[in-house]
Parts: structure tokens; sequence; C-alpha cells
């Protein structure tokens, strides 16, 4: 069984409703069950309009800054020299990648416990301001009880990929990695057969978080995609350059078909209808789970 369809059916089996959303309103996915309740044998398609509005809005998009601060070679070199964690996933070097270039904002390092236990409960995180973001899904950095043990007392910790610096945690903090409650929070499941938790399953006993993160480079993974990975500073001047006045975003892990496209087509013609005169398309194809 496809791994989509082995999430879609853990999520059918814990009874979650599940929705597909769009710019002009909801494509509800396919209803198992006819009944107009929720809860146990019981499931229903969820319907959430979006918009609304008749004209175009005023509103201005925040574009997030990067976080990344190039090393000097006297950097470098103590960084180096610094314990370390070396990373054994490239999903969490792809984490570093989120965080450091400002996808997670206001997220500026990899969650310490009270913004899991935010992420989880509430999903959202807040800012320095008190205001409130949305975040589903926790981004945390695992360790082994090993690992803890001989980090607690360090200042300083690199985490390194394949012996490269990519980023130090300062003031290192240490907490119980609660695999069980973030699955079941965050997913609805405990089941294996969610790809995820399958992951979760194999790491450490601890999180480690800290006081700031200092993220040392822009991340390259040399598959000739890299490219196609800008920063929200980078998109914004394209979408400058070609004198967009909104932009649209869709992300997919497969290659577009039939449905997409028209998905797509029909929300330019209603942002259109809005009032805006050059909507353009934001596609996400390279990522997602």
């Amino acid at each position: 069984m496809r791994a989509g369809n082995v999430v879609m059916k853990a999520h059918s089996d814990s009874f979650m409703p599940e929705f597909s959303v769009s710019g002009s309103g909801a494509i509800p996915l396919q209803n198992n069950h006819q009944d107009n309740t929720f809860g146990a044998g019981n499931r229903k398609s969820t319907i959430v309009k979006m918009g609304g509005n008749d004209t175009a809005s005023t509103f201005t998009p925040r574009v997030s800054k990067s976080l990344i601060e190039e090393m000097t070679d006297a950097e470098l070199a103590e960084f180096k020299k610094l314990p370390s964690i070396e990373l054994d996933d490239i999903q969490q070097v792809q984490c570093i990648s989120t965080i450091s270039e400002g996808w997670a904002y206001p997220l500026n390092r990899f969650m310490n416990e009270q913004e899991l236990i935010e992420s989880m409960n509430m999903n959202t995180i807040t800012d320095a301001d008190g205001e409130r973001h949305i975040q589903s899904v926790p981004i945390t950095q695992y360790v082994t009880k090993d690992q803890m043990e001989a980090l607690k007392d360090e200042k300083k910790i690199a985490l390194t990929w394949k012996g490269d610096v990519l980023a130090v945690i300062e003031d290192p903090e240490f907490f119980d990695n609660r695999v069980e409650e973030i699955s079941t929070k965050t997913f609805g499941t405990r089941s294996a057969n969610h790809p995820f938790i399958a992951r979760m399953e194999q790491q450490g006993e601890y999180l480690v978080s800290g006081a700031k993160m200092r993220f040392t480079q822009r991340i390259k993974y040399n598959d000739d995609l890299d490219q196609y990975r800008l920063l929200p500073s980078e998109i914004k001047k394209i979408a400058d350059e070609r004198g967009a006045d909104a932009v649209y975003a869709f992300q997919v892990r497969n290659p577009l078909h039939n449905g997409h496209c028209l998905l797509l087509k029909d929300t330019r013609e209603q942002l259109i209808k809005q009032g805006f005169k050059n909507p353009i398309l934001l596609l996400h194809p390279l990522g997602g789970w």
C-alpha cells in the first residue's frame, strides 16, 4: 500500500475527518459514512469556506527574514572544536533549512518544551509580542540518553551533517521526547504505519533546544534542485519583478493532474473577480508528506 494511502487509512480508522481546501471553497474528500454525526463508528467530511470578500484585499504579506549568519574562518575553526551531534536523518537537516530560511516563523530554533506543548495542544507557537502563529507539526531535534548525559553541561553544541557544521545550539536544554503524546495529539493515531510516527519510534529518548541557535550556512543538497530552493525574500523579489498584485500558493508531492490544474485555474479566476489584476501562482512541487 502506498504511504499516502496508509496514512489516510490510519486517519480513517481513528475516525478523523478529511477535507481539501481551495482558494474559493473546499472540496470534500470521499465520505465513507453518510451519518451526520462525528464520533466512534461515524465520520463526515468537513467543508471549510474560504474568502468571501467581494473586493481585493489591501493586506501586506509578511516576508520572513533568513536567520543564516555565514561563518568566518575563525568561527568555523571554533565551531569544529565544539562537542557535537552528528545528524543521522536527512529530514533533520531539512528541518534546519526550514527554520534557518524563515519558513517556520516565528520559530528561530528547534522547539523548546513550552513551544512543543503549545504546538501539540493549540497548533500554534507564540512570538515575542504574544501573537500566535499556526504551527501544527512539532519541529524538534532528538538525542539519545547517552548523548544527553554527555552534553548536558555544555554551553554550546554543534549540529553537524557529514562533518559539516550546520548550526550551533547555545545554552542547551534537554527534555523528554514524548513520542506517544506527539503522535496522538499531532496525527490522531499511534499506528506505526504512519511514516512520521515510524520515524519517531526510532528517535532518542530526549529532545534538545536552547536559548538560541546560530545557523551557519545556507544548506545545499547538491541534487540539481538547489536552484529552486528560494528564500522568502527571493520569492518576493520575483513576484515584484513580475508585477504580481497577489500570489497564491500550492504545495504537492506529485506531478500536477487535471484536478489540480482546474483548482488552480479556478483560484486565479476567483482572485480576478475580487479585483486583482495579475495574480500569479507559487507552486511548491518539491516536498511534503
